[in-house]
């Protein structure tokens, strides 16, 4: 066995002494491991011991030495090759001399100032090659520049890059093909850009369209539909209910269709209303040490008004000299138990702040060990480490105060929920056991002797002989792609034909639901008065909320229901309960994750009913301690009141931009779904460029004043009528062009709001919880 570190990582006796016989060194398993590359399973295991380091020879400019011989002089230099690491901005050397890797990191708006320069001291003539060259460089920069990327750097990876970030390169990439009489098809080419930003994605689209070619956008933006020339609104509704042509024309006869859901928001008659603003404490520590947050007697119980004062103590998450990127030690305060925003224009550091600062400092806060220590006890070992002379200390990029009172941090991305397909939307939130249950206490189930496992596609008592529960078969192509067919044996239903026999009966006289009064995406024909656990698979959740209705004594039913109507909440109840989770879109992933958390937030919050007197005392009598701070928020389980006092910790949510991709009804359904993690206790922070979405925010943080090193600072900060108010944001200028039938706002609500704002912020107290009469 190998004695020193030096033997741990490589043999020292040499390549004629390997495995068994000797040992091949930590270097020699991993260049094993290369030789094997071409499997995936190595590929992926040695994915996870790789990082991207700077070459040591040519310090990652990626030339040879003699190369970076040749250099051009440059005037107004804003960014050397030392200032580059540390992103300063300031012009140090008027006269200086770039080589090629210098050009690559310099910003793109500096790199075609640069180009320009060069053309206009040389003066090539017309059949010149570098003319020629030099033409053609400037179009290609000039393109990047006007659709909003010259922040970027030209040796960027492309990795690195957002969505939005690399949709809009391949757009300047098509005009400086200079094609004619060309098809281009976009979807969604205004994620992740703000309104600002939309408009310079515009040109770009109007001179594709000038140069003789037909642009087909899949959009939901209204800034783009109002330029589009023709719209075409499809509809009415999700799944099997769309699919039909609602409306096509201009945009000025979209606005006075009456059969257009689009058209109903673009013209103001279908709006999203602007809920009432939850007070935001600006000095939460004063506010502590005082003896007004503390429970009142109310209209509220004590119990409900002891919850509020335990909610009104958790203040503010503050970020500290977060250093990473564009951001240079910058500090914000983001309060919890509201939802907040994160806004300014593409590129100012929104995402770096959110999920490359915030996520992974407060991940390591609630699970290291020293997360049980208070933020003021880890700043004094900070400082008294920095003293010693003999510790390297490297101070963190972000600190984090204000991070006890979060119980844990969830980022809710677009990201696919998995890629095998027998996962689907009944089984990732829970409801397919419920349903299983059901068909398990029908009777020929039991006469059967068949249980509730039974009934699962993946189990070999019920699935498929053949296809083994998949309900198709995969046959392997040489040179193509694999081909799927449907199973023969079962003809897509995945189960055995003794457990298709088996049918849970709709009574016709059966209680119907709400929504069959009214209608819905799917009916249940007369005939189709019982199901098969397939059947219940191949239907929508509509379709399986309205058919469950006709069960309000089963205890499965109601639990199943319970759950599906989630789906319904946050605008998927078109889906299958069988569709293949990873056949899901972007949006429909992120919703389905939030549906999972939706579902934990009625288990973790406290319940308040049916509670005596004396457990009421007792609650409140240790909710105040722990709010006044005499008491460790960790004091376990209460005996009498039934909860753990972690549980009044709630969970940071994260979101990246979950509009994606959303009509402006679902956005309205996922506001809704936002509003709800607040009222239970949750804190909700987003990262968005939708209007309507900032407009409901109860905070604002607005990030700028531009992209990349001339962003990542505070432009302004507060409730969205002060960042209206606000001249240097450009979030607030777009905020201001909603306009009052947009936006709903008068003078006389705002008026209310701000004297509702200092009245509650005295007390500690939301303001939706106010008496309407105080004194």
């Amino acid at each position: 066995m190998p004695a020193g570190p030096d033997e741990v990582l490589q043999n020292p006796q040499g390549a004629g002494h390997e495995w068994p016989r000797a040992w091949y060194g930590v270097k020699g398993y991993f260049r094993w491991l290369e030789s094997k590359a071409y499997k995936m399973h190595v590929r992926v295991l040695l994915s996870r011991y790789r990082s991207y380091t700077p070459c040591p020879d040519c310090q990652g400019k990626r030339f040879r030495p003699e190369v970076l011989l040749y250099k051009l002089p440059i005037d107004d230099l804003r960014f050397t090759s030392a200032e580059s690491s540390t992103g300063a901005a300031s012009i140090v050397n008027r006269q200086s001399q770039i080589t090629l890797a210098d050009f690559y990191q310099l910003p793109i708006r500096d790199a075609l100032r640069f180009i320009e320069q060069i053309a206009a001291q040389h003066r090539p003539a017309t059949s010149d090659p570098i003319g020629l060259v030099l033409n053609e460089v400037r179009s290609r920069l000039s393109y990047l520049v006007e659709v909003g990327l010259g922040y970027l750097t030209l040796d960027r990876p492309t990795r690195t890059l957002s969505g939005g970030e690399t949709e809009r390169v391949n757009l300047t990439t098509c005009l400086g093909t200079r094609l004619v009489n060309t098809l281009y098809v976009l979807d969604e080419p205004s994620v992740g850009l703000h309104p600002r930003d939309t408009g310079r994605l515009l040109k770009i689209l109007e001179r594709l369209r000038d140069l003789g070619n037909t642009v087909v956008v899949v959009e939901h933006e209204a800034g783009v539909i109002r330029a589009a020339n023709r719209i075409v609104d499809l509809g009415p509704g999700h799944g099997e209910s769309g699919g039909h042509v609602v409306f096509q024309g201009a945009y000025s006869e979209i606005l006075k269709s009456k059969e257009s859901l689009t058209g109903q928001y673009l013209s103001g008659r279908s709006q999203i209303e602007i809920p009432r603003r939850r007070p935001v404490a600006v000095d939460v520590r004063r506010l502590i040490s005082k003896s007004e947050i503390l429970p009142r007697s109310g209209t509220q119980s004590e119990i409900e008004q002891s919850l509020l004062t335990s909610a009104a103590t958790k203040g503010c998450l503050t970020v500290e000299v977060a250093r990473l990127h564009n951001l240079r030690n910058l500090t914000v305060e983001i309060p919890l138990n509201r939802f907040v925003c994160v806004t300014g224009v593409s590129g100012s550091g929104k995402t770096t702040l959110v999920r490359e600062a915030l996520l992974p400092a407060l991940e390591a806060k609630l699970k290291s060990p020293m997360g049980n220590l208070k933020s003021e006890e880890i700043r004094d070992r900070n400082e008294s480490e920095d003293d010693s002379p003999s510790t390297v200390h490297h101070p963190p990029s972000t600190t984090l105060t204000g991070w006890e009172h979060v119980g844990r941090v969830v980022l809710v991305d677009q990201s696919t929920l998995g890629k095998t397909p027998r996962s689907n939307p009944a089984v990732y939130i829970g409801a397919f056991d419920d349903l299983r249950d059901l068909f398990a206490q029908t009777d020929a189930a039991k006469q059967g002797g068949l249980v509730a496992s039974a009934f699962s596609f993946n189990s070999s008592q019920g699935q498929c002989e053949r296809c083994r529960g998949a309900g198709f078969e995969k046959i392997e192509m040489q040179f193509l792609s694999d081909v799927f067919i449907r199973c023969p044996d079962c003809n897509g239903r995945r189960y055995r034909p003794h457990i298709l026999e088996v049918k849970i009966k709709r009574p016709v006289g059966g209680r119907a639901s709400p929504r069959a009064a009214t209608g819905s995406a799917f009916r249940v024909p007369r005939s189709a008065l019982e199901w098969s656990i397939a059947d219940l698979l191949e239907a929508t959740v509509d379709g399986v909320i309205e058919f469950l209705a006709a069960y309000p004594d089963s205890r499965p039913a109601r639990r199943a229901v319970e759950k599906l109507k989630l789906l319904q909440e946050v605008g998927l109840g078109y889906l299958r309960l069988g569709q293949p989770i990873n056949t899901l879109s972007g949006g429909e992933s992120q919703r389905l994750k939030l549906v999972s958390h939706l579902a934990e937030t009625a288990v973790t919050n406290p319940k308040t009913e049916n509670r005596k007197p004396k457990e009421i005392r007792n609650a409140k009598s240790e909710i105040s301690s722990v709010a006044s701070g005499t008491r460790s928020p960790d004091f376990g389980i209460h005996s009498d009141f039934g909860f753990r006092a972690s549980d009044l910790k709630g969970t940071l949510f994260l979101f990246d931009e979950p509009t994606t991709g959303l009509h402006f009804d679902d956005v309205r359904l996922l506001l809704k779904v936002f509003q709800r993690l607040v009222d239970a206790g949750h804190s909700v922070l987003v990262i968005e460029h939708n209007l309507d979405v900032i407009k409901c925010a109860d905070w604002v943080i607005d990030l700028g004043p531009e992209a990349g090193d001339e962003g990542g600072q505070i432009v302004a900060q507060g409730m969205p009528e002060k960042i209206a108010t606000c001249e240097a944001s450009h979030t607030g200028r777009f905020l201001q062009g909603m306009g009052e039938t947009r936006c709903r706002v008068s003078r006389t609500s705002c008026r209310k709001t701000s004297a509702t704002n200092v009245r509650t912020a005295e007390h500690g107290v939301p303001a939706e919880k106010q008496p309407e009469s105080t004194s």
